[in-house]
Order: C-alpha cells, then structure tokens, then sequence
C-alpha cells in the first residue's frame, strides 16, 4: 500500500519535473520594443477586470521617469509581475498590494563583470504578518515545508517565486525578497531591458525637491534601496548609510536637510542615534524621521521628542512628502 508519504514524494518529484522544464524553456530571451506606458496600463487593466480577492486593494504606480519605449521581453516581464502580484493579493494578510516601477542603471549581477545596464525595477510589497524563514527558503527550494504552518504541504506560492527567481537570474536580472514579522513582504524585480539613453522623461514633479538633501540609515541593505529609490524619483538628493558609524560621518560630510532613521539598528535604536547627531550638530534646523514599524505610542520615550517625526513602516512616500509639507 502506497503511504501518504510516498503519495506526496510523487508529487513533489512530478511537480519538480514540469518546474525544470519550465526553467529550461526561458534560456532564450526576446527582446521586443515595447510602448511603456501602453503596457503597463494593460497591466493595471488586466487587474482591475478580475475579481479581487475580497477586501484585497492594488496600488500600480509607474514612474514618469520611463522612456516611452524599451525594449524587453514582454512576455517574461508580464509572467513574472503578475506571478508575483497574484501571490501577494491571493497569500498575504495585509489587505494593501502597492507595485511600484521605475528605471534604474547600475553593475551587471555577474560579480565578475563591471558593466552597467539598465534594469526596470519592480518593487511589490504588502503590509501584512510577513513569511516565515521557513518560507524564505523558497528561493531556493520550491518544495520547502513551512514548518511553522499548520498546513504542511507543497507551497504553490514557492513554485511561483523559484521559477520567477530561476528565470530572472537566466536573462541577467535578480529577484530579492525580504519579509519582516508583522511589517509584511518586500519583492524587488530588477528586470534587464534596452533603449535610448538620450529619450529618457524628465520627471514631471509639481515640487522641486533638487535642493534638499536626505540622509537615510538603516542597517538593511534591501530597505535602503527602497527608501532610496522613491525619495529619488521625486529629485530629492540621498546618501545612504548602512551603519551608526557612517551615519555620523555623512552627517558632517553631507550636511542633509531631513535624515530618515530606521528605529531598530544593529549598535543602538533611532532615537538614541538621533540624540548623538543633534550633539554634533546642534544649531542646524534638520528635520529627524523615525521609522518603526510600531506605532508612535508604542515605542517608549516617543512622547519626550516632539520634534521628531515618528512614521510607521513600510516606509510612504505621500505620508513623508505631507509631512514635509506640514512641517510636522
């Protein structure tokens, strides 16, 4: 008699086959010039007439940065977007998805080459309890169990994410993941692509931001880039610092006009990172902003600086530009 173990062995291994061929039949990529702004409303039209899961919202936004056409492989780049929106609307808690996409130019993947290339880059996130570091592992492993799940099964959602993952690395581009407890899920896509350097948009901000510099640290590599990345796209100038030490010196160096903190780092909290800089600097009028991903009135002594912003993750760009705005 055939155990419910040796049942779901079959299973995995007959899933793993159709994966790998899968895998095997995206070697070749088809570059194609495509009308941005045209494709990416088909995109958001695409959702908007399914049914979306009940209580579930979709944020699109595509940066008045692209130029109108690049080229790319269309039918990769829809495959793997929807794949990994279908996944944050269909498996996470929160009841927000946000995809945000913009351009960026940076050193190829390969760590043996220099070059740089442009790259569409996708950013889905969602606000809910985030995966497990069992989940995690389906990067790599497809068939990983979540053993802190009470159904321990093969995930469709890492079928999804190891072959977006597998295909994304055969064409030249990355996937990287990072999920929080209780902040949710972060997916970045950088998607390699081509076109005329020279058509790039100017971005079309009703407020120029060119003048004001910001300084972001967190210790988190993945959420520097983020941060970094939507403050750009509205022509604010940032540096960034992974570390208390170098927060410091870019501090004297770079003289921001608002630096954003991230509350939990590695050598000391926000606040009292915040108190050492205000000593170094303590006749400048820069704006300090914590990021946490508690809420003000939970995080202790908050009530003693009122001349700090307290903002909770993940990190809103039309939260941050109304504060400003405000002057809160």
């Amino acid at each position: 008699m055939i155990t419910r173990r040796q049942q779901l062995h079959c299973m995995v291994e007959h899933i793993h086959g159709q994966v790998v061929a899968m895998v095997s039949s995206i070697n070749h990529e088809i570059r194609t010039p495509i009308n941005t702004l045209q494709y990416f409303n088909n995109i958001k039209d695409y959702y908007n007439k399914l049914s979306m899961p009940e209580g579930k919202t979709l944020n699109f936004h595509v940066s008045d940065t692209l130029p109108k056409t690049i080229s790319v492989d269309s039918s990769k780049l829809f495959q793997v977007i929807t794949n990994m929106l279908n996944n944050a609307l269909k498996y996470s808690t929160g009841k927000a998805v946000s995809c945000h996409v913009d351009i960026c130019q940076r050193p190829a993947f390969n760590e043996e080459s220099i070059i740089r290339g442009y790259y569409l880059r996708i950013l889905i996130q969602d606000s809910g309890l985030g995966m497990s570091a069992s989940t995690k592992e389906l990067l790599i492993n497809p068939f990983s169990v979540d053993t802190e799940s009470k159904q321990q099964q093969v995930s469709s959602i890492g079928l999804g994410i190891y072959t977006c993952n597998q295909l994304l690395t055969q064409i030249g581009g990355k996937l990287r993941l990072h999920s929080v407890k209780d902040e949710g899920t972060k997916i970045m896509l950088h998607f390699p692509c081509q076109f005329d350097p020279s058509r790039l948009s100017q971005p079309l901000s009703p407020v120029n931001y060119g003048d004001m510099h910001i300084l972001i640290v967190d210790d988190n590599s993945f959420n520097l880039e983020v941060c970094s990345a939507m403050l750009a796209e509205q022509q604010f100038n940032t540096v960034c610092a992974n570390n208390s030490k170098v927060a410091l010196i870019q501090l004297v160096n770079t003289e921001p006009d608002v630096v954003i903190v991230d509350y939990q780092l590695d050598e000391m909290n926000g606040l009292e990172l915040i108190a050492k800089m205000k000593c170094i600097q303590a006749n400048t009028q820069t704006q300090y902003v914590i990021l946490s991903a508690n809420d003000k009135n939970e995080i202790a002594g908050s009530e003693c600086h009122s001349d700090i912003v307290f903002m909770q993750k993940p990190f809103n760009i039309a939260i941050f530009l109304s504060c400003l705005s405000s002057g809160n």
